[in-house]
């Protein structure tokens, strides 16, 4: 006998399709989940390849910098907050000098380095706008106030008669 088959002798087999039904015309694809998908971070690690060939780091975020006149000005910010402390509670214990105000500027200053802190400047620019304005006008506006006590006329009561 022959390794050979014959087509003839063979039973006719056809494949068999199954006719699409309604339900596969009715499929939508899933829809997009909000927000970054997982472990996509992985996947921006590294920039594309430059116009040099090599690929660099990605840089993320930039630490925030603060120099000598960031320090000057938080320090004349906190010792003007303390005057205007003294002023309004009355207590002269609170006042502090310049070199504590110093001191306080730099710590507050290596706090926010080390819990990388940092404001955009447009909002550090507005608050120091703030800082700097209540600094200035809030001790004003309290000495008015004081001088405005003291010249408050007293209006006769019911047990004081006029004479004419």
């Amino acid at each position: 006998m022959s390794d050979e088959t014959n087509p003839e002798d063979s039973p006719n087999l056809e494949p068999i399709i199954e006719p699409a039904g309604p339900q596969d015309e009715n499929i939508e694809p899933p829809k997009k989940r909000r927000g970054r998908p997982p472990n996509s971070s992985k996947l921006l690690e590294e920039k594309p390849v430059s116009e040099g060939g090599t690929k660099e780091k990605r840089a993320y975020k930039k630490k925030a910098q603060y120099d000598n006149s960031t320090i000057e000005n938080l320090a004349r910010q906190i010792q003007g907050l303390h005057f205007i402390a003294v002023k309004m509670s009355g207590f002269k214990e609170l006042e502090i000098s310049e070199p504590e105000s110093v001191m306080l500027a730099e710590s507050v200053v290596n706090v926010a380095r080390e819990y990388d802190l940092a404001l955009s400047g447009k909002t550090g620019a507005l608050l120091q706008l703030t800082g700097v304005a209540v600094m200035i006008y809030l001790p004003r506006l309290m000495q008015i106030n004081e001088r405005k006590a003291q010249f408050i006329p007293v209006a006769p009561g019911p047990s004081e008669k006029t004479v004419n």
